[in-house]
């Protein structure tokens, strides 16, 4: 018969927690801060960084406190910036989408997938034709040894470009498939609601685009910006003003995957101190892209909260907002990060694992007036 587990009330887990974690917890103040923030949720959560193998050298209730309000004073400065981003990135993009175009999501939708086609079809041209212009020599003309095989070996080349250019091809159909799927989902589950889009189909109306972003997630809009043509995510790029012609234009669609897993984790009050929400691998461009333009003389790695503090600064930057506003941002995460180093009472051991050498530079080193 399976054994029956029971539930430990919070003087059992108080009990718990000083035989089996050695960590003393005693005061009344104590246990009921050990409420607010939960056991599970926030206390046992604490106890690591990144991976719970990687235990923190945490000697007493009061060094988990600290974590604690390290994490809630960092989402809570977060959390405006971040949502402003979104809010300004996606104002940016609906503008240089409908700017003298239809603004129904379909007709964009079916616009982008025409576009795509057209320049798959067009490449694809070309490289026929040059390979024609091989073998029609091959065909006519006698040539020594080496020369023939230099042709031929074009020949297999242009043929392997074919190839990747139909695989490429291929996987741009099934992205975009996969987002009118998604497109279709989302007005489905909001006109089940009785949100914006039944004020448009009842009046026989295509939905435009600023309607279908009040809708979508910041993953959403990723999955978007992935669809659109190159063209189209270079003059958004130069919009958002973050283009490079040294990078691709894929920049700012992977920026926005790698800030929405830090935004969801704030706006579900997940850990977010050691980047344990980071769900994508990073995309190595981008970490290119970022150690070019932040130069804080450290690489960026998005391995701790500060990269993606600097990265937010940096989009900040680019969408204009004021310096003023942007510096405020900052010197109020330097101003968090550094009462944890300066306070006596907080182990030495356990700032420098969370904070190392390395990121106080990068936090020493950086300038809005670089950017």
């Amino acid at each position: 018969m399976k054994k029956v587990k029971f539930g430990k009330d919070i003087d059992r887990l108080i009990e718990h927690i000083n035989n089996n974690h050695q960590i003393q917890l005693k005061s009344e103040r104590q246990k009921k801060e050990l409420l607010n923030m939960g056991y599970f949720h926030s206390y046992k959560a604490y106890l690591f960084q990144k991976n719970p193998v990687n235990k923190l050298p945490i000697q007493n209730f009061d060094e988990i406190e600290k974590i604690y309000r390290l994490d809630n004073n960092l989402k809570a400065l977060i959390y405006s910036k971040i949502m402003m981003l979104e809010t300004a990135i996606k104002a940016r993009v609906i503008t240089c989408i409908v700017s003298n175009n239809e603004s129904s999501i379909y007709s964009i939708i079916n616009n982008e997938k025409n576009n795509i086609y057209k320049s798959y079809n067009s490449k694809k041209v070309e490289l026929k034709l040059k390979k024609q212009d091989f073998e029609n020599k091959l065909s006519t003309h006698e040539f020594d040894n080496g020369e023939d095989a230099s042709i031929k070996h074009n020949i297999q080349n242009i043929e392997k470009s074919i190839k990747i250019l139909n695989t490429n091809y291929k996987k741009q159909n099934k992205s975009i498939l996969e987002l009118q799927n998604r497109i279709d989902s989302i007005i489905s589950r909001d006109y089940s609601q009785s949100g914006i889009t039944q004020h448009y189909m009842h009046k026989n109306e295509s939905i435009p685009l600023w309607a279908y972003f009040e809708l979508i997630t910041f993953g959403d809009l990723g999955k978007f910006l992935s669809c659109l043509t190159e063209e189209m995510r270079v003059n958004i790029c130069k919009a958002v003003k973050i283009y490079d012609s040294r990078f691709s234009p894929n920049i700012l669609t992977n920026s926005v995957y790698l800030l929405k897993d830090l935004r969801n984790a704030v706006a579900h009050n997940k850990v977010i101190f050691d980047c344990r929400f980071k769900t994508n691998r990073l995309n190595i461009e981008l970490r290119q892209f970022f150690n070019r333009h932040l130069l804080v003389d450290v690489d960026i790695t998005f391995q701790s909260i500060t990269d993606y503090i600097l990265t937010i600064c940096y989009f900040l930057k680019s969408l204009e907002f004021a310096n003023c506003e942007i510096s405020s941002f900052f010197n109020e995460y330097k101003k968090i990060i550094f009462e944890l180093k300066n306070d006596n009472s907080f182990n030495k051991q356990i700032f420098d694992k969370l904070f190392n050498d390395i990121e106080i530079t990068k936090i020493n080193k950086f300038s809005i007036d670089n950017l």
